[in-house]
Formats: structure tokens, sequence, C-alpha cells
């Protein structure tokens, strides 16, 4: 195989992460995309081509569809090749484990798994993403209605300014004012508290009042707690970390305060039943000349377990989590409740779990074993970017890899750009020279080329 320069295909990659979970979530591809000299194909695991290279771009949709783009427009095609008898298209998503959103010219409408359309013969001008509560916006010009994962109208589309907000709700306008709608019985209610309001999380949703401060409604939409804080975090665990006269406390879900009249400067969740605090807020009303703010522990009644002792801490992973020893200038490891369980040896961490974490020693990034301190990753790295689930980005010498959240690396330092975070079919696309596209497994499989091939100018 020809390679030249050599760099991830970091749009490719996302826009296939991009087609929202479906029902192969979870599940690895039987075949895999890759591309020579910019038309791509289909190979399978052993690299054996099973669809010509002839399409300008391919993007897995479910296990067994890929949606192809050529000069005529988006096709859909099997995973053997064969095509499927629809309309040209611009682009296809998935909406519901069973259903798709097809986008064309004219709109967008919803399609089943065998791709034949359901929605009306008319077409929405868009089709939003299907919420975790199981509903999602349509629109049509300034109008908007609700569907249910089924596809089936909920709410016709005779409503301004619609919006979902969790828990079979939504907001919009309604006889010219701001409403609040059930889903499940189509009925709404009028006022003004719904005209700034954020989404239902444990059964209160915050809005902003007319003195531009934040409160709370309940799923009626009524007025549970008025509007008197100054932020509008969501609830969790049945408590909410409010701000007040630059001031920090924690609430239940009527509003009573549940740290016993205790403040703090800056309250932040410390797992399900703690918090870090600190004694100022440093963007507000700033440090005062001579003093510290370090952070401690509180529980739920804001009495400290642990003094205001840590310049900076991590937030835990499990029963551990790490902290800037003042005195030594090093990083520790602490279970839960703060009690130090290893000496300050780290110059930083980031944990991955309660075994492994990212750590620095001599501007180099590497993972560790947490228990015996040794380094696992194959190298060290000149930089790192970590994303939510654990994987990072990685550069040597200006070249990028990809390493996975157990600190094995699964593409080695040879690419010119950032990888992508992989699919949900098991793989991420690599780019190698100008027009030739290929797949590695999430296990650093590489499909139809070898690692070892790749050099870099």
């Amino acid at each position: 195989m020809k390679t030249t320069w050599v760099f991830l295909s970091s749009i490719f990659a996302i826009a296939l992460a991009a087609c929202a979970k479906s029902e192969a979530e979870s599940k690895t591809s039987t075949v895999f995309p890759f591309c020579e000299a910019r038309q791509c194909g289909l190979m399978d695991r052993s690299g054996d081509i099973v669809v010509q290279a002839k399409y300008d771009y391919l993007q897995q949709v479910s296990v067994s569809y890929f949606a192809a783009t050529t000069k005529e427009g988006g096709q859909i095609i099997k995973i053997d090749g064969t095509k499927v008898d629809v309309p040209p298209f611009d682009r296809v998503t998935v909406f519901s484990p069973k259903l798709f959103i097809v986008k064309t010219e004219d709109g967008a409408y919803l399609a089943d798994h065998t791709f034949k359309r359901i929605s009306p013969e008319t077409d929405y001008d868009s089709i939003e993403r299907l919420q975790e509560d199981g509903y999602a916006v349509v629109r049509k010009g300034s109008l908007g209605g609700i569907i249910n994962a089924k596809g089936e109208i909920v709410l016709p589309v005779e409503y301004g300014y619609l919006r979902l907000v969790g828990q079979g709700k939504a907001v919009g306008q309604a006889e010219l004012e701001p409403a609040l709608f059930d889903l499940k019985t189509g009925e709404f209610r009028n006022g003004p508290q719904f005209s700034d309001m954020g989404d239902f999380i444990e059964d209160r949703a915050s809005f902003r009042g007319t003195n531009n401060l934040f409160g709370y409604l309940d799923l009626k939409g009524d007025v549970v707690i008025p509007a008197q804080f100054e932020s509008n975090v969501d609830f969790k665990n049945g408590n909410l970390i409010v701000y007040r006269d630059n001031e920090a406390f924690v609430i239940d879900k009527d509003g009573a305060s549940l740290f016993d009249g205790k403040v703090y400067g800056s309250v932040s969740r410390h797992g399900d039943n703690l918090f870090q605090v600190t004694p100022y807020r440093v963007n507000l009303s700033g440090i005062p000349k001579g003093k510290d703010n370090l952070i401690g522990l509180a529980d739920t009644s804001g009495t400290l377990i642990v003094d205001h002792t840590w310049p900076s801490a991590t937030y835990p992973k499990g029963n551990i989590f790490g902290a800037y020893v003042k005195e030594s200038k090093l990083w520790a490891l602490f279970d839960v409740r703060g009690n130090q369980i290893s000496e300050p040896k780290y110059e930083n961490l980031r944990l991955l779990s309660e075994e492994l974490a990212w750590t620095y020693e001599d501007g180099k990034d590497f993972v560790i074993d947490l228990e015996t301190g040794e380094m696992i990753s194959p190298r060290r790295y000149d930089r790192k970017r970590v994303d939510s689930e654990g994987y990072a980005s990685v550069k040597v010498n200006d070249l990028y890899g990809l390493v996975g959240p157990d600190g094995r690396e699964i593409i080695p330092p040879l690419f010119d750009s950032h990888p992508g975070d992989g699919t949900d079919f098991g793989y991420i696309v690599v780019r190698v020279g100008d027009g030739e596209l290929y797949s590695v497994l999430k296990d650093g499989t590489p499909i139809g080329f070898s690692f070892d091939d790749v050099k870099v100018d």
C-alpha cells in the first residue's frame, strides 16, 4: 500500500460518531469503510474487499446499512453492497432504534429500518434529535410540533418557540403567551415563568424571574422556590447547590437549606453525598489579601469533615481522588472522605479509574498503575487530550495517536491531526496519504493496512 503524508480524518470519524445510538449500539460492524484515490468501499475484518471503491463518501447508519454519497446524491446500501431503493437524499441520521431521519432538498422525513417513509406526505423542514424522555421537536417554518419515538404526532406543528424540557414536558408559545405543555395529555397552561426556564431534572426546572434571579418550578409549572439565586444548577440526589449574595450553600427540592446555616465561597459535588468547598468565591468577591482559598470537604449538612487543606483537587473516581499537597508541591491520592492513601509523588493527576491515572514528569504525560506506580502506557507523550469516556488523543513530535481508557495505545502517534473519538460500531477511521482511508478497530487492529507501513515525511 502506498503511503505518504498521513493524518487522521477527524471530520469523517466525528460524522460517523454523530450517528446517534441505534439498534447496532455496542455492536462491532462486520465491514469497514476504506477509500482509495478518493473513492470509498467496504472491506471485511481480514482486509478483503466486500464492496468496490466507487462512492465519494460512506457513513455507517446501522449495523446493516451505510449511507453512500455519489455525484447523483445519497444512496443506501447494505453491507454486501446491495442498493436499497430509496429516492436520492442529502443525509441520513439515526432517530431511534428502528427509525432514521432522511434529509432531502425539500426537508426531512422519518423512515423505518427498511428506509420506507413513515412520516406525513409533506416533509418537515427539520426533525430534531430524540430526547431521553422519548420525544422530538419537528419544525415547519417558524412553527414547531412534537413527535414520539414512533414518529407519531403528539403536538401538531402550530406552536411558536417550541422546546423540549424533559420529563414529558415542553415550553413554547400558545395563545400568544408563554406556555408549558404536558406531552402525555396534550394540555398546556400559560404563565410568565415559562418564558425563560431550564430543563426538568428530578421534577424541578429553573426559571428566571423578573429580578433576573433564578427560582424553581415543579412538574405542574407551579413556583416552589421563588426567584432568589444567582445560578441555575440542576438538582441531583434531591439537592441543589445555589449561590446568593456571593455565598454558596445546598438546598432541598422545596428550597430549605441543608447546610444548617453554613455558607461557603464555592461548593461543588464530591461524589454523591459530599461536597468540595472553599472559603471564597474567586470569580466575584476575590480572595482577601494574605488568605488562601483552599478546598475542604463537607457533608450534606455543610459540616466540614476535612478542613480547608488543598489548593487543587480532582473529582472522585469510585472511592478515590487526587489532591495537591501544598507542603510537598506534589499530588497524592486520598479516599473519598479525604484520608490520604499515598505519599505525595505525582506532578499531576487525571484519574481514569480507581486503578489508573494520567500523570506527568519532566513535561511528559503517561499513564500509571496507581497501586504500583509503574508506567503502563508504552511511551511518554508531549501532550494529551482526554475525552469524557477516557480516550486520549496524544501527541509526540507533532504527530498524533490515540490511547484508550485502559492506558493501552490503540493508534500509535504517526498522524498529522487529532484522531476522532470512534464510532458506535467499534472502529475509528484514519486517513493515509491523499485520498486513502482505512479503519482501525477499537482494540487497535488495523483493517487492510499495517502501522509499520505508515511513513511520515
